[in-house]
């Protein structure tokens, strides 16, 4: 904070019964500061996860008498919980968590409290100041990874600061709009003393100068007026009213206005209240839809206008005054713009209304009987209804009983999907903060850890969790946690196997095309999978299922009445949809009602479907069919038209089925049939919007040639001739998704016919264009403009002209403003062609929208059709068009003047016309994206250095349009990408789709994002190709996060692909909108926002290649879900644009300095060769370079493999937990061969000492390493691998003249091998865990592929097993992320069919993704898990016992009132997913078991109680150096 910045005495002074344990002047550390200030805040809960950053904290709360921490069993469930506490008591919640993926696992709740303003204090540790930068273990930049979703963050630089920062985080967090604060503080800072001064001021000037007011008195007056003026008010209400629910009740109780909630809103106005419309929004209740849409005065107070409750912005409330009422003041006017705004607390503002409403006593005469009237009618016509179907059971109606059989007193907690908004829908909430859920970020796996926060809040207060079984299994580890405190918390599952929300748009919107969403076992579909039941019991939590709906009301009964922790599976079908529905970026005349057909899948049939908007995509225009040789039908199926509005065209009366014609197909036909049927004019044809018996009667019949041909060569002429304007194209356009007007007089109007168009304006009726000329006068809203010509294999030229659809909500009208264009007069003629001309209108509505402020860009482009259609055209036909030559568009004098651009079309036609042959697609396309212009011009472009697999035949034609999605799984397939692991969501519905109809990729569908991201980087570890995983917007972007920073810090190539919300919503605070490039932006090698389709493969390239080029890494593609659905035909040849990147990738490495190194090697006595993830590439040269040399060699945990462990060379791995005799060598060696290192603290400890007597000669490929902790005598920029072919070169170059005996300092080191050896104690019948290790290495012959967890068992695998070859060893290094290990497993399996792969895992880490087995059980992989089950968090055990006088701070992970019992039981979860799975406590059965593991087909879990005294040794402690080493004890001495 600037030092001139004003200091503000808090306005909440410190609890003043609060007693201190501590004298005023005594000093105390860092971290019991912390605690105390906690206390002084009156916070009474908190929810902490240990880790080595925050273990000081975690031994300060158990000096406190105030504060009770709940232990989570994994940070989301902590930081979700948190939340719960929050939303439910008002009150700000605390989490805490270690640095690294302790931090990074807090991301998603973080988001979540910022979008749901929820008051949140994040506390994280840090690793100690002075290894700040240097990549040391568990380092996370926490602070600029949270700074775009934190209401504000800090970074604890001096102890003396914390007591103003802890009570300025609370101050923040609930003050103004409520949010979330994080404080990040090292962990040196902690141990620090101090004495802390409680009465510092606040350095918040800025913050509070910006607080909102008391409200003006005024404006109260003003929307008071408002209220008397009304005739149909509707009051809306939302989060932001949960504090001033009792003002709300006396405003309806004044004035009789109808109140509507929004999500987050639900229980600020009782909705069982008879003034209540319930929920408004996309899965609102029609009524309060109606209301609003219907009302003249919208009263919003507290809310966000957010897309889920506005959807088609300018058409909510858009007979209404607005008046908004928000404490924030960046939300007024943000997406709508209101009439009356008032920047005020709500409870401050209503308290102002009613006191001025009760001032006017007898006055107050407000009648507002009909409006109720007609929403009353509303109610009765559109009641919130389902349908049952024999004995299953309707989710909508176990939600009732719930209801009925607790009077709508319960807390109701739920996660995201269906079951979330039937909760909504059919709970009745009496009271605030009843309801608690996840509204605007939409975060699965919310419901049960928020409602362990409720209950803890709330003891004595019955908490249910509504949850559905996608969402419970992402945190179903939190089950643990509510045995172990005992909390009376009931879990209402509704299961439908599926994830429900997904399912439903698929059933809607993609023929109900199953893709990725299934969540049962494939194989067994009549089976329950996986078996919740067994969860529960794995965590002694009673559990029932219930399948009839006969049973229900008992089985709520019962779980009701049940003390304590209550778990009850409901089956059901996977066919119920959410209704009603309103599709995202709809109005409400979208509304969909109608029930589900249980028979067959949903399909996209009636006027609700085709009337629906394709918001979600950025217009293009193509015509693309087979239109001859085929019949009419199958004609238009293959006609891809505006971004697959198929299913549009295809639904109508045209053919028979129904309702409304397709306004587009009218016109063909009206066309064919003016000369010899009735005169459409006269109405008998074609009568308003309805289909005739004269239409039946003559259109039917007549799907003949002759239409198909007029039908696409009026096209062809629009296009010809109409490109300046577009004015067709976007009337088409808007009258493919609204029905067909009946008045004449609209904002414009056109007549479709075959030789001549009248387009009219009310202003200019007289303006026709004939075949002389055409004029007009066009009200332009988008923006049009030319990007230039597009190459398609070199010859064909495709114009690429854009404009922004006219339903994007980005572009609507604030205030009715249009900008008017003139169009020139130009003569010409046009063959002749079709029937005579048309004498009357068809007319059809040209919607129009203002620009607000938009300029545009003028460019000129060619239009070319291909050759090939000529050969579609009847003969005659070709004939006449091929020898009529067809006229430019003239140049106009004026057009220099012209703010739209002038285009010129170019048709090419063969002179001579070939027979008809086989039926050839036509390809006519007009691309609508953004500039594809470089960002700086002077860049040069980069060919790609992978050119695409030559064998490989893509699905579509070359010149075929196709979606944005299929584009990037196309490209994905072109870079050989044979598995991904992704996870659906709204936001990547259309990739999943896609993934489909690919023959190539295969998902793995994981339970969790970040089971996805570690599997990715499991695959990525064990084959050396880049991983690929896929995510959703919000809460699955922001779920990849943890395993982004692991790889980032392992160096593994990966790519994460994202969904995002269309770029339309992109800053308007959409559902689960998040800025994930900025969140990962420094966690990642590099991120990509796409905002043009024709981007993608140029981008997709440039992600591999900056993934697996250089040092590799991870980078994030984000795509927004209008790209996604975009049409365009790819260029697979575009040129990478990395041209800085490429010019600061090493070279071959310079010879000298080769030559150098090799002249150190000769000169040295001691020389040790120090290896690291760096040189897996190059193990063989590295082999090569030691037997040249007979150097020993020592690695680091990462390089474990790079070199065979069993070689006599091998000094197995050094640093913390390293032998004693590799560090022995490094600190008595005269060289150090550091070879793709990083000098980490794990290894290095106390730099100065590390190596200090040795020349470094350090050679690495990422220049950023070399010199950042440690200074080499000499380095190298380069890769490894081409270094040591160097040096080996030159060493055989030498021939016999290699004389190098080092046998003195190797017999040295094997003295110290011999005394100090790698060994464990025995005690009884315990198990060691090095033991089982040491079997295991034994009976796989050391040739299994391991990975692990963090902690304790993570060093002993890496002790205890030998490795022989690179890519065997998958671990969490750098970032030490606990649960890697199970996915990882994931990774390698699917990576290495054939393989054995065994997770070696600890309870903790292993229960962190718990819920991977169901994926393990679904893809039958071959994965063995051989857990160490210690029941504590061993590796922060053994420091409490070193450091902390063995005091327990929350790490014992078993169920504290029965000690003698393992909890939870592992084996009842490993059934809960059909994976067989043994318990072995006694060393001597422990060879048989594992044996038994191995030999068994498929997935295997083998429990193995260890110890938990056991101590990883030799351990040389945090910041020490090899003369601190340790090399006895464990738990049972006291230190």
């Amino acid at each position: 904070m600037a030092a001139t910045a004003k200091e503000v005495t808090p306005k909440t002074s410190p609890s003043s019964d609060l007693v201190s344990r501590y004298a005023p002047e005594e000093s105390r550390k860092g971290a019991d500061i912390i605690v105390e200030a906690l206390e002084r805040e009156g916070v009474k809960h908190v929810f902490a996860y240990p880790g080595e950053a925050s273990v000081e904290i975690h031994q300060a709360l158990t000096r406190s008498n105030v504060i009770r921490n709940v232990l989570p069993r994994h940070e989301q469930g902590g930081v979700f919980a948190a939340e719960g506490y929050a939303r439910s008591s008002g009150l700000p919640g605390v989490c805490i968590s270690t640095s690294g993926p302790g931090a990074t696992n807090l991301v998603s709740g973080l988001a979540d409290a910022m979008f749901d303003s929820i008051p949140l204090v994040a506390i994280t540790g840090q690793v100690p100041q002075r290894m700040i930068g240097t990549g040391a273990f568990q380092e996370t930049p926490i602070v600029e990874v949270t700074r775009s979703i934190t209401k504000h963050n800090y970074f604890v630089l001096d102890v003396n600061d914390i007591p103003r920062i802890v009570s300025e985080a609370f101050f923040l967090a609930t003050s103004g709009r409520p949010g979330p604060v994080l404080i990040d503080v090292p962990k040196d800072i902690q141990e620090q003393l101090a004495v802390p001064n409680w009465n510092q001021p606040f350095r918040l000037s800025g913050y509070m100068s910006r607080l909102p007011e008391e409200p003006s008195e005024a404006h109260l007056e003003q929307i008071v007026r408002l209220i008397f003026e009304s005739k149909k008010p509707v009051l809306y209400v939302g989060g932001g009213c949960l504090n001033s629910s009792e003002e709300l009740k006396r405003f309806a109780e004044l004035t009789g206005i109808p109140v509507t909630c929004t999500l987050m809103g639900l229980g600020s106005f009782p909705t069982s209240d008879p003034l209540s419309l319930q929920m408004l929004g996309m899965y609102g209740t029609v009524y309060a839809n109606y209301a609003v849409d219907k009302s003249d005065l919208l009263l919003s107070f507290g809310v966000r206008f957010d897309d889920h409750v506005t959807g088609k912005l300018e058409a909510f409330a858009s007979r209404a005054k607005i008046v908004h009422i928000d404490i924030d003041s960046a939300e007024i006017g943000k997406n709508k713009q209101p009439h009356v705004s008032v920047h005020s607390d709500v409870k401050l503002a209503l308290k102002g209304i009613n006191r001025t409403l009760e001032s006017k006593g007898a006055k107050l005469k407000l009648d507002y009987t009909a409006w109720w009237e007609e929403l009353i009618e509303q109610k009765v016509k559109y009641p919130l209804t389902y349908k049952t179907f024999g004995e299953a059971i309707p989710p909508q109606y176990a939600v009732q009983l719930l209801y009925e059989l607790t009077d709508g007193n319960v807390i109701i907690s739920t996660g995201v999907g269906q079951h979330q908004m039937w909760a909504a829908q059919f709970y009745k909430y009496k009271r605030p903060r009843q309801w608690l859920t996840s509204g605007g970020f939409g975060a699965m796996g919310f419901g049960l850890p928020a409602a362990i926060g409720a209950a803890v809040a709330n003891p004595g207060a019955v908490v249910v969790d509504i949850d559905g079984d996608g969402s419970f299994m992402m945190n179903v580890q939190e089950l643990a946690t509510i045995r172990v405190e005992n909390l009376p918390i009931k879990i209402l599952l509704l299961n439908n196997q599926h994830l429900g929300m997904v399912v439903q748009w698929e059933d809607r919107f993609c023929k109900a095309n199953r893709a990725d969403s299934y969540l049962g076992n494939p194989s067994n579909k009549s089976e329950v999978f996986p078996n919740m039941l067994k969860f529960a019991e794995a965590c002694e939590i009673p559990a029932a299922r219930i399948t009839k709906k006969e049973d229900l009301r008992e089985a709520i009964c019962k779980m009701l009445e049940t003390p304590g922790p209550y778990f009850l599976d409901v089956i059901i079908p996977h066919q119920e949809h959410v209704l009603p529905i309103i599709p995202r970026g709809g109005a409400f005349k979208d509304v969909i009602t109608e029930e589900v057909n249980k028979n067959k899948a949903h399909q996209e049939e009636g006027i609700g479907y085709r009337r629906k908007l394709k918001q979600d995509i950025n217009p293009r225009v193509y015509f693309h069919g087979n239109v001859f040789g085929c019949p009419w039908k199958d004609c238009m199926e293959k006609l891809v038209l505006l971004f697959d509005a198929v299913d549009v065209l295809m639904r109508g009366s045209l053919l028979g089925e129904g309702d409304e014609a397709s306004p587009l197909l009218r016109a063909p036909f009206v066309a064919s049939f003016s000369s010899r049927g009735p005169n459409p004019g006269s109405g008998n044809l074609l009568k308003g919007s309805k289909v005739t018996p004269a239409y039946e009667a003559v259109a039917r019949p007549a799907l003949v040639l002759q239409v198909k041909m007029l039908f696409i060569l009026n096209v062809i002429r629009y296009l010809q001739c109409y490109l300046s304007s577009l004015t067709l194209l976007l009337a088409i356009y808007d009258n493919l998704a609204k029905p067909m007007s009946s008045t004449v007089n609209n904002d414009a109007e056109f007549a479709y016919g075959a030789s001549y168009l009248n387009l009219a304006t009310t202003e200019n009726p007289g303006l026709v264009y004939d075949f002389d000329k055409m004029s007009c006068t066009i009200s332009m809203p988008w923006r049009p403009h030319l990007v230039g010509t597009k190459s398609i294999n070199g010859s064909s030229m495709l114009p690429r002209f854009g404009y922004d659809a006219p339903t994007d909500p980005s572009m609507q009208p604030q205030h009715e403003k249009r900008q008017t264009v003139n169009c020139r007069f130009f003569k010409r003629r046009v063959p002749s062609i079709g029937p005579p001309s048309m004498n009357n209108a068809i007319p059809l509505r040209l919607f129009t929208y203002p620009l607000q402020n938009r300029s545009f860009k003028a460019a000129k482009f060619a239009f070319h059709i291909k050759e090939e259609f000529i050969a579609k055209l009847p003969l005659t036909m070709a004939a006449t068009t091929a020898n009529t030559p067809l006229l430019k568009p003239s140049p106009l004098a004026s057009s220099a003047k012209s703010s739209i651009p002038i285009s010129k079309s170019v048709l090419h036609f063969r002179t001579i016309p070939r027979k008809l042959t086989t039926p050839r697609s036509l390809s006519v396309s007009s691309s609508l994206s953004q500039s594809n212009s470089t960002p700086g011009s002077t860049a040069s472009a980069v060919t790609p250095t992978k050119a695409p697999t030559h064998d490989f035949i893509s699905r579509y034609a070359p010149d075929e349009p196709r979606k944005g999605a299929d584009i990037l799984v196309e490209v994905l397939e072109r870079e050989g990408v044979k598995d991904v692991f992704a996870y659906p969501g709204g936001a990547s519905l259309e990739i999943h789709q896609a993934l489909t109809r690919s023959k190539l990729i295969r998902n793995v569908l994981p339970r969790h994002e970040q089971g996805g991201v570690f599997a990715a980087e499991g695959y990525a570890r064990s084959s050396g190709l880049p991983g690929v995983c896929i995510a959703t917007s919000g809460p699955g972007a922001t779920n990849l996060v943890s395993g982004l920073a692991d790889a980032m810090i392992d160096s593994i190539p990966l790519v994460a692909i994202t969904g995002q919300v269309p770029r339309r919503m992109i800053g308007t605070d959409a559902f689960q909108e998040t800025p994930i490039v900025e969140v990962t932006r420094s966690i990642t090698k590099h991120n990509y926002l796409v905002l043009d389709i024709d981007d993608i493969p140029r981008i997709v390239s440039e992600a591999f290649f900056l993934a697996t080029s250089g040092r590799p890494g991870p980078v994030l593609i984000d795509i927004p879900k209008d790209i996604q659905q975009q049409l365009a035909v790819p260029n697979w040849n575009q040129p990478l644009r990395l041209s800085g990147y490429m010019s600061r990738l090493p070279k071959e490495p310079n010879e000298s300095l080769l030559e150098q190194i090799v002249r150190l090697v000769f000169e040295s006595k001691k020389p040790v060769l120090y290896v690291g993830g760096g040189c897996l590439n190059s193990n063989e040269e590295l082999k090569r370079f030691v037997e040249h040399t007979g150097i020993p060699v020592t690695t680091t945990l990462m390089g474990l493999g790079s070199f065979p462990s069993p070689d006599p060379l091998s000094l197995q791995m050094l640093g913390m937990h390293g032998t004693v005799y590799a560090n022995y060598a490094v600190d008595n060696s005269d060289l150090l061969l550091a070879f793709g290192v990083r000098f980490d603290d794990r290894v290095t400890g106390k730099l100065e000492a590390f190596a200090s007597r040795a020349k470094i000669v350090h050679i690495d490929i990422d220049s950023a390493e070399i010199g950042k902790n440690k200074q080499p005598h000499v380095s190298v920029c380069s890769d490894v691998k081409l270094a040591l072919k160097g040096i080996n070169k030159i060493l055989e170059s030498k021939g016999a003249k290699v004389k190098l005996d080092y046998s003195a300092w190797r017999n040295e080191l094997n003295e110290q091998k011999v005394k100090y050896p790698l060994n464990y104690k025995t005690f009884g019948e315990a198990i060691p865990p090095q033991y089982a290790i040491q079997v295991l290495d034994e009976l796989t012959d050391g040739n299994a592929i391991i990975s692990t967890g963090v902690g304790q068992h993570q060093m002993w695998a890496a002790q205890f097993y030998k490795y022989k070859k690179p890519r065997q060893w998958l671990t969490s290094g750098g970032l030490g992320a606990m649960g890697f290990g199970l996915p990882a497993a994931i990774g390698a399996a699917v990576a290495n069919p054939g393989s054995v792969v065994v997770d070696i895992d600890g309870d903790g880490s292993f229960m962190m993704n718990v819920q991977e087995l169901a994926t393990i059980r679904v893809e039958n992989l071959p994965i063995k898990i051989l857990l160490l089950n210690n029941q504590h968090l061993g590796m922060v055990v053994q420091w409490e016992d070193r450091f902390y006088k063995a005091n327990r701070a929350h790490t014992y992970l078993g169920n504290p009132s029965d000690e003698s019992d393992i909890f939870p039981n592992m084996l009842k979860f490993a059934e809960a997913c059909g994976i067989p799975a043994a318990r072995v406590t006694k060393k001597e059965d422990l060879r048989q078991a594992i044996q038994k593991m191995l030999e068994t087909p498929g997935p295997y879990l083998l429990d193995v109680i260890v110890p938990h005294q056991e101590h990883v040794l030799p351990m040389i402690p945090g910041g020490g150096a090899f003369k601190d080493v340790i090399t006895d004890g464990d738990g049972r001495t006291k230190y």
